[in-house]
């Protein structure tokens, strides 16, 4: 069967029940495509079960090569009901910019291994990152309280926690960061981790103009984060730049 033309061995796959990873040990013919069907994108957590089974997963070096297109969400505690209602404290963001330093930290440390043993593959791991976050409450919120949740976290932005480098990766071509409500700082640390990176998208919610502050220190770290970081290979970059206060003004 490893002789099977590969157009064949698509049509068969086409018309077997999912998953197909459980006829992956048909044969190498099998093997093959099913994992690079499998492992082409790739969607995990923070939670400790989601990065071992991830370890576990790409403990076969080959099987990074497959991918395409990973997916990273963080997820921070989840908030009481109770609390829904109110702005969200500075305990509460201290405690989301740590949680979230540890998780990215995290995902580097386990993907710069990835570059480490590239050497030995035929090709060199290449990849789609995209880095989320959300509470729990996020997608679940009492009616009751309607959009509390999101408003409780406007304005308070997540930041890394004394975190200025990350392990660099080579593996990444193409970054995505989603969260209008991160700081430029988290950009620019991120940035200066990825060198082969050709295209970079992420979003800034600006802060309300009676924030002045907060508003001014935003604008004059992303200024600095487009002014100081090298871009080596970077083709494409798009930030989404919201601010209502006032609309489509300084």
């Amino acid at each position: 069967m490893d002789k099977i033309p590969l157009e064949v061995l698509l049509n068969i796959l086409d018309g077997l029940t999912a998953p197909l990873a459980r006829y992956a040990s048909v044969c190498r013919a099998f093997q093959r495509v099913i994992e690079a069907r499998t492992f082409a994108e790739i969607q995990m957590t923070s939670t400790e079960q989601s990065l071992n089974q991830f370890d576990a997963i790409f403990a076969n070096t080959r099987r990074r090569c497959l991918v395409r297109d990973l997916e990273y969400k963080v997820k921070l505690p989840e908030t009481n009901n109770k609390r829904l209602g109110n702005s969200q404290s500075n305990h509460g963001v201290a405690k989301n910019n740590t949680i979230y330093t540890i998780a990215v930290s995290a995902l580097f440390t386990r993907l710069q291994e990835w570059t480490n043993v590239s050497d030995n593959l035929e090709t060199a791991p290449s990849f789609r990152l995209t880095i989320s976050y959300s509470s729990p409450k996020d997608d679940d919120r009492p009616k009751s309280h309607g959009r509390c949740q999101a408003a409780r976290n406007r304005f308070r932005y997540i930041d890394f926690d004394g975190l200025g480098v990350l392990p660099p990766l080579l593996c990444v071509n193409n970054f995505r960061l989603v969260g209008r409500d991160l700081h430029p700082n988290v950009i620019a640390v991120i940035s200066k981790a990825l060198p082969r990176m050709n295209y970079l998208n992420c979003s800034l919610r600006a802060a309300l103009r009676r924030l002045g502050a907060l508003r001014a220190e935003l604008r004059a770290s992303m200024t600095s984060v487009l002014a100081e970081t090298n871009f080596p290979n970077l083709e494409a970059l798009n930030i989404y730049h919201e601010d209502y206060d006032p609309l489509n003004q300084d």
